[in-house]
């Protein structure tokens, strides 16, 4: 009776892979790509990601010292290549929210 595989694994193998976090490192930055932390060879690009407002360079509007005044700021907290961000995969891992920066 050899190598069988029960009805159990064969269950499991087609089972949808259900959200969770990994680790990546930023690859690049125009047109963004990250590449996972635990895959080398995984590389995921723009199309895959989905990154939230505060990770991009923005800008807002801002009360120059609790005056009427008001201005237009630049924020620069962009992605820069070299980052490590967690991840969150859902989807069945075609698409990533990039949660935020490490450390």
């Amino acid at each position: 009776m050899g190598n069988q595989t029960s009805l159990k694994q064969m269950i499991q193998g087609m089972a949808l892979i259900g959200p969770g976090v990994v680790e990546g490192t930023v690859t690049n930055v125009a047109p963004l790509e990250i590449t996972l932390a635990n895959d080398a060879k995984m590389i995921l690009s723009a199309n895959s990601l989905i990154v939230p407002k505060h990770l991009t360079d923005h800008v807002v509007d801002a009360n120059i010292m609790a005056t009427s005044l008001k201005s237009k700021i630049t924020l620069y907290m962009g992605l820069k290549v070299g980052e490590s961000v967690y991840l969150l995969f859902y989807n069945n891992g075609k698409k990533y929210f990039v949660l935020d920066r490490k450390g």
